[in-house]
């Protein structure tokens, strides 16, 4: 039976805990080394970047589409206007999809995920086919 213990630790303690860390250790790690470390200890495993968690959340069949759209939209750091035009979405269907008027069908579900994952490289796309 494995016990879950709850600890509380105070920024103080973790300064403490901070300078028992072999860094350089830490800094010497290569992709393969983490890697190999993972594939031995899933519980080695590096936290997702809020990137990773985003595209993860964008694929999900549990979050509601509106929550979705919105959550992508602000990650970008765009106003609805804004995230239409870079990727040929009109604004007013954005905004409905936003308040829950309406709903996205798959297909665009599936490009918002595109989008979630590479905005940069969807709007250069969009850009060279205008």
């Amino acid at each position: 039976m494995v016990r879950m213990v709850r600890m509380t630790v105070t920024p103080e303690r973790a300064k403490e805990l901070a300078k028992e860390v072999d860094w350089e250790w830490i800094d010497s790690l290569t992709d393969e080394d983490i890697a190999r470390q993972v594939a031995e200890n899933p519980d080695a495993a590096p936290i997702p970047t809020i990137k990773q968690r985003l595209v993860r959340l964008a694929r999900s069949t549990k979050m509601p589409a509106r929550r979705k759209i919105k959550l992508i939209r602000r990650y970008l750091r765009m106003s609805q206007s804004q995230f239409a035009e870079a990727y040929g979405i009109p604004v007013r269907t954005l905004q409905n999809w936003e308040a829950g008027r309406r709903e996205p069908e798959d297909g665009i579900l599936s490009y918002l995920s595109v989008i979630a994952d590479m905005p940069d490289q969807v709007r250069r796309s969009l850009r060279k086919s205008a």
